[in-house]
């Protein structure tokens, strides 16, 4: 689950996280060891500021687990329904209103685990798809030890000869 929610702010913020600051604590499954609850606050190399809340507790009705926004200087994105269609949209909010953009459906098995068998048969090159789950697993990583730490990581900065 927070792999996830880490590689998809990735993605969103086309920045690599240069530094993390991280809470968490074990809310719901007291008396299991580590957290179910974390927040997670990434500047990133650009300056722009991210945070990544994670929610390990499903079995309550919580939010769900992939929601995300995204935050700029000129408006605002998440995920919605259209109110005219019903369908899932990302929803835009800028000054001159809000749109909604539909999109199909993401089928997760057959486009990452097709990839995944694609790769296991030697069809096409795993490098990138490999650096990005390593650049994914370094955040993962660093918002562990900022949490265990109780301060702020830095990360070393990406370079092009990654």
């Amino acid at each position: 689950i927070g792999f996830y929610v880490f590689d998809l702010m990735r993605m969103l913020m086309k920045s690599e996280p240069a530094s993390v600051t991280a809470y968490a604590d074990n809310l719901d499954h007291r008396g299991i060891p580590y957290i179910d609850t974390g927040k997670c606050m990434i500047r990133c190399e650009n300056g722009a500021l991210a945070t990544v809340d994670l929610l390990f507790s499903m079995h309550h009705p919580f939010p769900p687990g992939r929601a995300w926004y995204v935050v700029g200087d000129e408006g605002a994105m998440t995920m919605g329904q259209d109110p005219n269609t019903g369908a899932e949209a990302i929803v835009i909010h800028t000054p001159d209103g809000v749109e909604y953009r539909t999109f199909e459906n993401y089928d997760a098995v057959s486009l990452e685990l097709g990839t995944w068998l694609d790769l296991c048969r030697e069809k096409g090159d795993p490098t990138w798809w490999q650096m990005e789950g390593l650049r994914t697993l370094d955040l993962v990583c660093a918002f562990k030890e900022a949490y265990q730490c109780g301060g702020t990581v830095t990360l070393p900065p990406t370079t092009a000869q990654e």
